[in-house]
């Protein structure tokens, strides 16, 4: 395959990996809200049509607690976690800490905190086996990566990785009832869909 392919395909992937990125960091910050924001209204949609929900929640104590957990993403592990084994891509980094390590700069050069920043995100890559954050910073400051097989396979793990965790966190009723705006019909097909499944109620 001509090298300008290639390069042409590294950057449609890298494209994509940034692209779903960027979605699961809106996620989780809308997230940051939507947890409390669907407690209060789900509390005040059954105070209003008297539906007894201490006793409910009495009832399905444990099962409630799991879901909660489970849709809080500050409790439960959202990032992918390297087994130890021999680490990857280490040409590619000596080649960006050649290029931009900060350590090379006087504090009062308008590249440090440019750099400083660029490196941390290089080696919480290199921590966390997000090679796509690694390979952002490589094209950014054009350092050549070698094999781009091992790269493009790299990159759409790191996608499916992530395409993964938006699914995992997007199907929370939380973030269905944020998607509802300001429709109330929706809110409260949401918040009857939340009732049916945590506590079998109709």
């Amino acid at each position: 395959m001509p090298l300008m392919i290639k390069k042409l395909k590294f950057k449609k992937l890298l494209n994509e990996y940034k692209s779903n990125k960027y979605e699961l960091e809106m996620i989780r910050e809308i997230l940051k809200d939507a947890h409390l924001e669907f407690e209060v209204y789900y509390r005040r949609w059954c105070a209003e049509n008297d539906v007894d929900l201490g006793e409910l929640t009495k009832n399905n104590q444990e099962k409630v607690d799991k879901i909660f957990i489970a849709q809080n993403p500050g409790l439960v592990p959202t990032e992918h976690v390297p087994k130890k084994k021999e680490v990857k891509h280490k040409k590619t980094y000596r080649e960006i800490a050649r290029k931009i390590h900060p350590d090379k700069l006087e504090t009062s050069d308008p590249r440090f905190w440019e750099y400083t920043n660029a490196f941390k995100k290089v080696n919480r890559a290199m921590e966390t086996e997000q090679w796509g954050d690694l390979f952002e910073i490589a094209d950014k400051y054009e350092v050549y990566l070698g094999d781009y097989d091992d790269v493009y396979e790299d990159l759409r793990n790191n996608i499916a990785e992530v395409k993964e965790n938006i699914k995992s966190e997007s199907a929370s009723y939380s973030y269905a009832l944020y998607n509802c705006e300001d429709d109330e019909e929706c809110k409260e097909k949401v918040v009857r869909n939340f009732l049916q499944q945590i506590f079998k109620w109709k």
